[in-house]
C-alpha cells in the first residue's frame, strides 16, 4: 500500500518476532517499534486491538478471483481438458463475458481485497506484472520473480491483454538464480501430467529457484527429485477443493488433487491459497489467527528470508484487529 505520509498505530498490541510493541511506525515499510508518533504523522489509536504479521499467499492470479466457481465437470484428469471447456464457454456464457468485460484495474483490486480478507497482505501473481498493480490494490504484491505458465499454454494467451504463457525454457534462463521462478507443472493425473516433471527436468529447468505449483502428478520418486534440487512446491488451496481456482482466460484448473500429505513431505511447501469466500477471521492469538484465517501449510520465516520479496516489514505485511 502507498502512504502520504508515516503511520503510527497506537494503544496497539503489535506481535513481533520477540515480543509485543504497544506501537508501530511505518510508511513503504516498518520503521520502528515502541516510538512515540513524529510531528506529521497519521496516527491512529487501536484501542487495545492486535496488529499480527499478514499471512503469504504463494500463488495467485489476482486479475481472475472475480469469476468465482467455474467447475464444469465432477472430475478433471488434467487441466487442458478445463482449459478446453472454458474456450467454448468465453463466447456464449454470459456471466463469462460479463466478468471478462470488467476494467483490468477494478479485477485487480478485487483480487487484492479477496486476500485481505483472508489474512493475505503479500502475494505471488502469477502472471505479468501489471503496472495497474503498483499504486491501486490494498496488498503487497511481489515484484522479482520469473514466471511461465505451464508447457500446454507456452504459445497460447495466458494474460489478462493476451500475453503468451512463455517458453518455459526461456524463461527460466533469462530468471536469476536467487529469484523464484513460478510454472504450473503436472496439473492432472494422467500419463501427460505424469511426463512433465521429466520434460522440465531435461531442459534443466528443475533448480532451488523453481517453485513447481500443483505438481499433483508427481510421484515419490518425483519428488526425491525435486527435494534434492531444493526447488519447492506451492499446492493452492483450490486442489483440495476439488474446484478451479483459475479464470477464463486461459488457466488452469483443479479436479481432484492430491491429499496434503503429498505435499507436507517437502518441507519447502510455501503455503497454499485463501479459500476467498468470506467466511474466514482473525482471532487475538497469533497462531490460532494463521489457522482460522488460511487452514493450509504456511510458509516458514526462514523460506520467507530466502525471497527478500517475500518479507513482511512492508505496509503490505500487517493485520490489525
Amino acid at each position: 500500500m502507498i502512504w502520504a505520509r508515516a503511520v503510527t498505530f497506537v494503544n496497539a498490541r503489535v506481535v513481533t518476532r520477540d515480543q509485543t510493541a504497544t506501537s508501530i511506525r511505518f510508511s513503504s515499510r516498518v520503521l520502528s517499534f515502541d516510538e512515540r508518533p513524529k510531528q506529521g504523522d497519521t496516527v491512529v489509536d487501536l484501542g487495545g486491538g492486535f496488529v499480527l504479521p499478514g499471512l503469504v499467499n504463494a500463488h495467485d492470479h489476482l486479475e481472475l478471483n472475480h469469476y468465482g466457481r467455474l467447475k464444469g465437470r465432477e472430475r478433471y484428469e488434467n487441466a487442458s481438458a478445463w482449459i478446453a471447456d472454458m474456450g467454448q464457454r468465453l463466447s456464449c456464457d454470459p456471466a463469462v463475458r460479463v466478468g471478462r468485460a470488467y476494467p483490468l484495474i477494478e479485477r485487480l483490486f478485487i483480487g487484492g481485497i479477496k486476500n485481505l480478507l483472508a489474512g493475505v497482505t503479500t502475494v505471488a501473481h502469477h502472471n505479468p506484472f501489471y503496472p495497474e498493480m503498483r499504486r491501486t490494490l490494498p496488498i503487497r504484491v511481489v515484484r522479482r520473480y520469473g514466471w511461465a505458465h505451464s508447457f500446454l499454454l507456452e504459445t497460447r494467451p495466458a494474460g489478462a491483454r493476451g500475453e503468451p504463457g512463455g517458453d518455459i525454457a526461456a524463461r527460466w534462463q533469462t530468471t536469476p538464480p536467487a529469484t523464484p521462478f513460478f510454472v504450473h507443472l503436472a496439473e492432472g493425473v494422467d500419463d501427460e501430467a505424469r511426463g512433465e516433471l521429466p520434460k522440465l527436468e531435461a531442459l534443466g529447468c528443475l533448480k532451488p529457484n523453481t517453485v513447481i505449483v500443483h505438481g499433483v502428478a508427481i510421484d515419490e520418486n518425483g519428488w526425491r527429485r525435486v527435494a534434492r534440487t531444493g526447488a519447492a512446491l506451492r499446492r493452492p488451496a483450490s486442489a483440495q477443493d476439488g474446484h478451479p481456482q483459475d479464470g477464463p482466460e486461459g488457466h488452469g484448473a483443479d479436479g481432484e488433487r492430491a491429499s496434503g500429505a503429498r505435499a507436507r513431505r517437502d518441507r519447502r511447501v510455501f503455503c497454499r491459497g485463501p479459500p476467498g469466500r468470506g467466511r474466514h477471521h482473525l482471532d487475538p492469538e497469533p497462531v490460532r489467527a494463521a489457522g482460522h484465517a488460511h487452514r493450509a501449510d504456511l510458509v516458514e520465516p526462514a523460506e520467507v528470508r530466502d525471497y527478500p520479496d517475500l518479507q513482511g516489514d512492508r505496509p503490505g505485511g500487517w493485520l490489525t484487529r
